[in-house]
């Protein structure tokens, strides 16, 4: 609830300072990003979760993946970007949606760590986490937006957060990150 509260009043105070069409970008920006989002997950995540006894290669397994289908997806995105933009006959939606794409590989840095937590059941140290990353982010960007960034001042917030999260779970839950794939484990 508090999340979602500090999301709420950083969206207002943004709106009161962006336009309507910088909202619409945006908006467009984050379809196609949320949508690379979720098959970037692939629910590996609650596989691992469900599974007994998931060892480390396991882990590991779906971190590769995680990041190789990250790394795809920013790559389609950021090929179809001049696509997507001249559909939408806004070449300013290009750059945006390049960096804004960025948030599939930030985020593939945290699965592991957020499935370690869900399978731990520490919903109190995640709920923590990222509270502490959107309160931060959403500094970044009411600031960001303060000194005329407008339609950068969101997608620095969302950049922010993934950045805020991945750091606050490499210092505080410190998984080490290795590039063992094993077919067996991923199948």
């Amino acid at each position: 609830f508090l999340i979602m509260s500090i999301t709420l009043v950083a969206n207002i105070l943004l709106a009161r300072m962006l336009t309507p069409n910088d909202f619409g970008k945006i908006g467009i920006i984050m379809v196609f990003v949320n949508i690379a989002y979720v098959l970037t997950e692939g629910g590996l995540s609650a596989a691992l979760i469900r599974k007994t006894n998931a060892t480390y290669t396991d882990y590991s397994t779906v971190f590769v993946f995680n990041f190789i289908i990250g790394l795809i997806g920013f790559l389609s995105i950021a090929g179809f970007s001049g696509v997507i933009s001249s559909i939408y006959g806004d070449q300013s939606l290009q750059f945006p949606l390049i960096i804004s794409a960025g948030i599939l590989i930030i985020n593939s840095f945290q699965f592991i760590q957020n499935t370690t937590l869900l399978a731990d059941m520490r919903y109190r140290d995640k709920s923590i986490y990222e509270l502490v990353a959107v309160i931060l982010s959403s500094i970044v960007g009411v600031v960001a937006d303060y000194y005329g960034l407008h339609v950068w001042s969101i997608v620095v917030m969302h950049l922010s957060r993934a950045i805020f999260l991945n750091i606050l779970y490499l210092v505080f839950e410190k998984y080490r990150y290795s590039l063992i794939f094993s077919k067996e484990s991923f199948k």
